[in-house]
């Protein structure tokens, strides 16, 4: 079944399909490769690309930019990845400005050496990547900039869980905020997120301009062992999409122009966990 005709298939069963396609940059930026992708980008993506000083910034952007542009023909194969004109709102959300994309949203998020594109339909859409091993001073942090309830949450977990549950829960919120089109410049303390044992997570929200709280869903992803130059980590993925329907996540890895790797279908529960290794199946 074509991706295509997976959405098909799913939004005639009621629910909301999300597909997450996955790039490992360090295996996209052969000096061929990068030589390819640069041809598939628009003037200012170049422009805009080559203005970070850290070579590994602009390659993540660059690989960023043709995901983007890779994941769309995926779903349109009669437009070529070079033919999508995207755009952006004011901070920054991409969006598909030509040709017409029937419905087609999509958002970018990268940590370190993954980059993650979410494609839906007819919905807005987040989603935020950030590898479980970044140190933060996270009861300082939540106490400062999160909703009340969830700062109390984080105390009272277990010293060993702190960076877990801080990560779940600023993913998440990234990702809402990033499907309204306001990233970080959103009211965190405004954002309540509740963490059940069996399900996904949900959100209480206090802020009128982020809509109801019964308006969104939401999907998480723990990618273990994610090798990269750096080591193996595990990275943590947060979707949130504008929706009434229950999400129907898959994911994939790719490497653009080159292969992609077999679709993996989430299970129900609070938080689906992959080895990365199984996101190489089928290449």
């Amino acid at each position: 079944m074509s991706s295509t005709e997976k959405h098909a298939h799913e939004q005639s069963t009621g629910a909301q399909p999300v597909d997450l396609w996955c790039v490992r940059v360090d295996e996209a930026i052969s000096p061929a490769l990068l030589a390819q992708y640069r041809q598939l980008l628009a003037p200012q993506e170049i422009e805009q690309a080559d203005r970070f000083r850290s070579q590994g910034d602009r390659w993540r952007a660059i690989v960023g930019r043709v995901l983007m542009r890779w994941a769309l023909s995926q779903y349109r194969p009669h437009i070529a990845p070079d033919a999508w004109q995207l755009a952006a709102t004011p901070l920054g959300k991409p969006y598909v400005a030509q040709p017409e994309a029937h419905g087609l949203q999509l958002n970018l998020s990268h940590s370190r050496d993954l980059a993650v594109c979410a494609v839906t339909s007819d919905s807005e859409v987040g989603v935020d990547v950030e590898a479980v091993d970044r140190a933060a001073q996270y009861i300082k942090i939540a106490d400062r900039f999160f909703h009340p309830q969830e700062s109390q949450l984080l105390a009272q977990t277990p010293a060993e869980k702190q960076a877990e549950i801080f990560i779940r829960l600023w993913t998440l919120k990234e990702a809402l905020l990033k499907a309204c089109g306001r990233g970080l410049t959103g009211p965190l303390d405004r954002i309540c997120f509740h963490l059940p044992d069996d399900r996904a997570a949900t959100v209480s929200l206090h802020d009128p301009s982020l809509g109801e709280s019964s308006d969104w869903q939401f999907a998480e992803v723990r990618l273990a062992h994610a090798g990269g130059p750096r080591g193996a980590t595990d990275y943590q993925i947060a979707v949130a999409v504008r929706t009434r329907q229950p999400l129907g996540l898959s994911i994939r890895q790719t490497v653009p122009l080159r292969w992609i790797g077999d679709r993996h279908e989430a299970s129900a529960g609070a938080l689906w966990r992959l080895e990365f290794a199984q996101l190489r199946q089928g290449t």
